[in-house]
């Protein structure tokens, strides 16, 4: 039986619901990656306190977005509330 090395470092990061839905209905208008990371961390689309932490949240929800194919994303654009956080767990996990 092989052992599996349990990792805490999900711990570090946020659940993020708000900062993903935000991304999320950015792709769905058709927003392309680099339209996206410059309107993040130039209009400051968190509210993050410093340029390097916009930076670094954009980095955390763009690789949970980039998961996500066209139907996963029509289906959390038309979802309730529930089912759109189990997808932003689901893409967090995956």
């Amino acid at each position: 039986m092989v052992e599996e090395t349990y990792s805490a470092g999900l711990i570090s990061q946020s659940f993020w619901f708000v900062e993903m839905k935000k991304v999320i209905k950015l792709i769905d208008e058709g927003k392309s990656e680099e339209e996206i990371k410059k309107m993040c961390i130039d209009e400051n689309l968190f509210g993050a306190a410093k340029e390097y932490r916009a930076k670094r949240i954009y980095g955390y929800i763009w690789n949970r977005a980039k998961r996500l194919d066209k139907t996963l994303i029509d289906l959390f654009c038309t979802s309730d509330l529930a089912t759109q956080k189990v997808i932003n767990l689901i893409a967090s996990i995956a």
